[in-house]
């Protein structure tokens, strides 16, 4: 997925909603990582990063 266009993290979460409708539920649930870091919504965004979705997780 290009991502040149996109400056935030929040703005990341939006086109994966925009991009894949049926996980926009989830994807609010998720949380983000740049480059190993996790990131909040406002977090900037910059070329070259890696970056990680990682889904709602529970244990035991």
């Amino acid at each position: 997925m290009n991502i040149s266009r996109l400056e935030t993290i929040e703005e990341l979460k939006e086109e994966l909603k925009r991009k894949y409708p049926s996980l926009a539920n989830d994807v609010s649930q998720c949380k983000i990582a740049v480059d190993m870091t996790f990131k909040q919504d406002d977090d900037p965004l910059e070329a070259k990063q890696e970056i990680a979705v990682i889904p709602p997780v529970s244990g035991g």
